[in-house]
């Protein structure tokens, strides 16, 4: 599966945005995740987002799957298992 990713402003250096994302790709190797462009063509759109105000843009992103928003370490767990969920019905 191809896991869009989109970043916010960055405006809270507290919650390290990158850091987050490469753990991801990590604890899920069978994912390929890319950076999300308007031409990219995704299952996934992860947007890594530092406050609830999840500033970024993502206009023009049109993933097959959906959208999922991380702004805090929980919405990181909540989005594991739903990539544990996508796992199992494939």
């Amino acid at each position: 599966m191809i896991v869009g990713i989109k970043y916010c402003g960055g405006c809270n250096p507290r919650f390290d945005r990158v850091a987050e994302a490469c753990a991801l790709a990590r604890d899920y190797p069978q994912h390929c995740f890319v950076r999300a462009g308007c031409k990219t063509d995704m299952d996934l759109l992860l947007v890594i987002c530092g406050c609830h105000v999840a500033c970024a843009d993502i206009s023009g992103l049109h993933p097959k799957s959906g959208i999922l928003y991380a702004r805090n370490k929980s919405d990181l767990l909540q989005i594991k298992d739903v990539l544990d969920q996508m796992d199992k019905s494939i």
